[in-house]
């Protein structure tokens, strides 16, 4: 049996849910109600009239549902989480053997890496000239 803390926390899901299963009840007849499962199930009783055990029934389906939906998406969560971790360990790794790379070339042929870098510095220069004239 759905008790108010259940009925307050999945308020949303079960208003929808209700209005659109009994359409004889209105926003204002659930609005009233809200937090309160014995004036809810009068109230559904009344304006639809369903029996007590049908409305418990459905409205523990609804919470149910909510849950597993919420599970669901948790595990998803998790899910792209790891994967996101493990793509950025992956990065990680790949620039640090990059940054191992460039430092032992820097280290044994210091005056060819000097000149590139001098080289990619004037290009860049160039290139970054050239478009601001453009501009």
């Amino acid at each position: 049996m759905v008790n108010e803390q259940t009925l307050e926390g999945h308020w949303k899901q079960i208003h929808g849910a209700v209005l659109e299963k009994w359409g004889t009840l209105s926003d204002d007849d659930l609005q009233t109600v809200r937090g309160n499962v014995e004036q809810l199930i009068g109230v559904i009783q009344q304006k639809a009239g369903v029996s007590r055990e049908k409305i418990e029934a459905f409205l523990d389906r609804i919470v149910n549902e909510s849950h597993s939906v919420l599970e669901r998406s948790t595990e998803t969560a998790q899910h792209v989480a790891a994967a996101v971790r493990e793509q950025c360990d992956q990065v990680t790794d790949q620039v640090a053997v990059g940054y191992r790379e460039a430092e032992s070339v820097v280290r044994h042929r210091p005056a060819e890496s000097v000149a590139v870098a001098f080289g990619a510095g004037l290009i860049a220069g160039v290139v970054t000239t050239l478009f601001l004239k453009a501009r």
